[in-house]
């Protein structure tokens, strides 16, 4: 995930300062954006892009095709440029942002992949199964999920499975790990949790759960 991520930074910064340069020029439209877009989309299907000049903003898909969709702001408490894993409503998301603010340009590029089970693709192949549990919108984490499910709960990943024992001393098992998130709604970083408490039991921060044989 963090090597998608780095693959996704990359042409991000070079599509913002592509972009910053007609910009100052006064060239820059949502024509030449995806233009720009597409020559950039770096094998990220699904990824789109947001530009925002002052205070208007355009998306476009990873196609350069113009979306209706309203772009979102970067939230206040977000200084600079930014690159990381967030929750954006339901869901997860790796995201990158690059901005110029100088000389009177005010320009901002903003790059976004969803999480899906595809995007795991190559990590499954070597693991097995992969579930990624994002905090509940009161920011906590279930392991196992409470049935029925909670109304403040969003949506995991689930990629993936683990192949038959090749034999009876073959078991599966399981292991945790966790990492920081960004609310974008919010901007808050939610914290890690140092250690894992009883099933059910809350904790604070996202979980990926791996699965796999010996």
């Amino acid at each position: 995930m963090q090597s998608a991520l780095q693959h996704l930074e990359t042409p991000n910064d070079a599509l913002a300062a592509q972009s910053s340069t007609l910009e100052r020029s006064r060239k820059l439209n949502e024509q030449i954006g995806g233009e720009l877009t597409i020559v950039s989309h770096e094998d990220f299907p699904q990824r789109t892009v947001t530009v925002w000049r002052g205070e208007k903003g355009f998306i476009l898909s990873t196609g350069g095709a113009l979306l209706e969709a309203r772009p979102a702001k970067v939230p206040d408490v977000i200084k600079g440029n930014f690159s990381g894993f967030v929750v954006d409503r339901d869901s997860l998301h790796l995201r990158a942002v690059k901005r110029y603010d100088e000389g009177g340009l005010r320009l901002t590029v903003i790059s976004n992949v969803p999480i899906t089970p595809e995007l795991l693709q190559t990590t499954t192949s070597r693991l097995g199964s992969v579930t990624l549990i994002p905090p509940d919108r009161e920011g906590n984490l279930l392991i196992q999920p409470p049935a029925p499910a909670s109304p403040a709960a969003r949506k995991r990943v689930d990629a993936g499975r683990v192949p038959p024992p090749s034999n009876r001393f073959d078991p599966a098992f399981r292991f945790y790990t966790l990492f920081n998130v960004v609310d974008w709604e919010t901007g808050k970083s939610l914290p890690l949790a140092a250690s894992w408490p009883e099933e059910r039991a809350a904790m604070k921060g996202p979980v990926m759960v791996l699965s796999r044989h010996s």
